[in-house]
């Protein structure tokens, strides 16, 4: 039946996706991202990451092929792309405390790689193809585009730091921004001024 197809084509994308997923939600709160005092390539993780996402998906195009509509695929696509990126976020929010510079970089060059697959795989379901990304993740209206920019933002000094989140962040909440003074480690002080900052915007 179509119910049976649909649930084949969820376990052969899903299963070699979840099994490397733990290890890449791992690496985010446990990379030193405090201490890092340099930033260069994306990271391993993402490209493993990467050749996990990008090889799943087509073995469950190529088994498949014929079976399942486009529609379809590109549907069940759209939904894991999304999932990933909420869980990737939220890992981000809730497990990492503080990130120095250095490791603002690196992550905001992790996450920008993160997301482009995940809007590639997004767009049609078929990531050989360079798809134009669709808007339901892209334009700032998913979770990593959210997450880049609070990243954006985290670059500024302490002195600017409210003006670049409004610059960076649509709509952004308090709950945010505290999250970005707690990255930056900054002093009661500095968070105080941040927030008269964020009240007379």
């Amino acid at each position: 039946s179509f119910q049976s197809l649909c649930t084949q084509c969820v376990r052969a994308l899903a299963a070699p996706v979840h099994s490397t997923a733990p290890s890449l939600l791992q690496a985010l709160p446990a990379t030193h991202w405090a201490t890092m005092q340099s930033a260069g390539d994306e990271s391993r993780y993402v490209s493993a990451f990467g050749t996990c996402l990008f090889k799943s998906a087509e073995e469950c195009r190529h088994w498949l092929a014929g079976d399942l509509s486009d529609a379809h695929y590109h549907e069940f696509c759209t939904t894991v792309a999304e999932k990933l990126a909420e869980t990737i976020t939220e890992n981000f929010t809730k497990k990492i405390s503080r990130v120095s510079d250095f490791g603002v970089q690196q992550l905001l060059l992790d996450i920008k790689a993160i997301n482009s697959m995940l809007v590639q795989l997004e767009a049609t379901g078929d990531i050989h193809h360079n798809p134009t990304p669709s808007p339901s993740i892209g334009a700032d209206k998913g979770p990593l585009e959210r997450l880049i920019g609070m990243l954006k933002a985290c670059q500024h000094l302490p002195a600017t730091l409210a003006s670049g989140f409004f610059l960076m962040v649509k709509n952004g909440s308090q709950l945010e921004l505290q999250k970005l003074c707690d990255v930056k480690n900054l002093s009661r002080a500095e968070t105080r001024q941040v927030f008269q900052a964020f009240e007379v915007r």
